[in-house]
Order: C-alpha cells, then structure tokens, then sequence
C-alpha cells in the first residue's frame, strides 16, 4: 500500500488506520510523511511509546482525562460508534 501512494504521489492525501500496532509502526518506518492512526475498541493500557498522528476511540472511552492526555500528546482523538445525540454533545464537549 505504502508503494503505490508513493508511485502515484497520493501521501497527502492518505491516512492509513489499523487495530494493529505493528502494522503502523511498519507504515512509519517505511513512509514516515503518511498519517497514522490507532484503532481503539477497549481499553489498551499505557500509549506512551505508540507513534501516531491520531487515536480512532469507541466513543465510550473518551473520557476528559483521555482527551487530555492525548492533547499532551498532539494527538487527534476521532470517536466512533456516536450513535446518539448526547454522546455526540459530550464528544464535542470535550473537544472530540
């Protein structure tokens, strides 16, 4: 994949996203100008040595105490699953 969005200059363009660590490091290494982003679904303990531009979080998880630690990380925080009208207030409440 990291291939053909160089060979057709489409790595602005581009976000790769995976449930896997490894898969994202691999993206990293290879093409380190691609965003990434982690797929969260439950909680996945200490997230201090992972690399990536972005968490993709169960809306469930964000709390404002993750919200603020990714901010001191840089990190976007993209929730999921926001199916109902308070979960969308409370996700845009904490800057989500």
């Amino acid at each position: 994949m990291v291939a053909i969005l160089q060979k057709h200059d489409f790595l602005d363009q581009a976000t790769i996203t995976s449930l896997e660590l490894r898969g994202l490091e691999a993206v990293r290494e290879l093409e380190p100008r691609l965003r990434t982003g982690y797929i969260v679904s439950a909680s996945v303990g200490d997230l201090t040595k992972v690399d990536v531009d972005f968490l993709s979080v169960r809306h469930s998880l964000v709390t404002p105490a993750f919200r603020r630690d990714a901010s001191r990380r840089g990190w976007e925080v993209h929730a999921w699953n926001v199916n109902e009208r308070k979960d969308m207030e409370a996700m845009l409440d904490l800057g989500v």
